[in-house]
């Protein structure tokens, strides 16, 4: 099949001895696996085995590159595909979460297989069809206002401010 290696936290020949051992993958997403799972045999093992998984992905960057303009950040060519083949193993859940807005968010949902989302950096929730909001106290939102409102010149400078539910970026 042949594969892709994201390697931030991988060497080349890593990822070849995960491969020789558990086989191959269309892509393997382990940055953060090879970091926090010191027996990686038990952990395929027991994902492979286990009644019910669930995997979590952030979109930008994992799931679509980052780019200037979020608008344009497509999922990466077959990640589609890949995820299809994923969502398809019986008991098994995508999850895709996001410091984007749900709004922001509905367009590139459309394009890829999951089952549900977090957005807003966990304060929207995203169900087929439903969008359940928690909304911040009311003294949060008063100084994200006030935020806004500091962050306002930096637009005269070309910069891009993001307002959010629960943060200003």
């Amino acid at each position: 099949k042949g594969y892709d290696v994201y390697t931030s936290y991988l060497t080349e020949a890593q990822a070849q001895q995960i491969v020789a051992k558990h086989g191959e993958f269309d892509t393997v997403f382990l940055r953060h696996v090879v970091e926090h799972v010191s027996d990686l045999d038990g952990f395929f093992a027991r994902a492979r085995d286990a009644c019910e998984r669930v995997l979590l992905l952030d979109y930008d960057g994992t799931v679509a590159p980052f780019h200037v303009d979020p608008r344009l950040a497509l999922p990466y060519p077959r990640a589609c595909a890949v995820l299809r083949e994923v969502i398809a193993v019986p008991g098994t859940r995508i999850v895709i979460v996001s410091g984007r807005r749900s709004e922001d968010l509905r367009a590139p949902l459309a394009l890829l297989p999951h089952t549900e989302a977090w957005a807003s950096h966990g304060w929207e929730h995203i169900t087929p069809g439903r969008v359940a909001r928690r909304i911040p106290a009311m003294e949060a939102r008063r100084q994200l206002d006030e935020a806004g409102t500091l962050a306002r010149p930096w637009l005269r400078e070309g910069l891009r401010v993001e307002v959010k539910i629960a943060s200003v970026a």
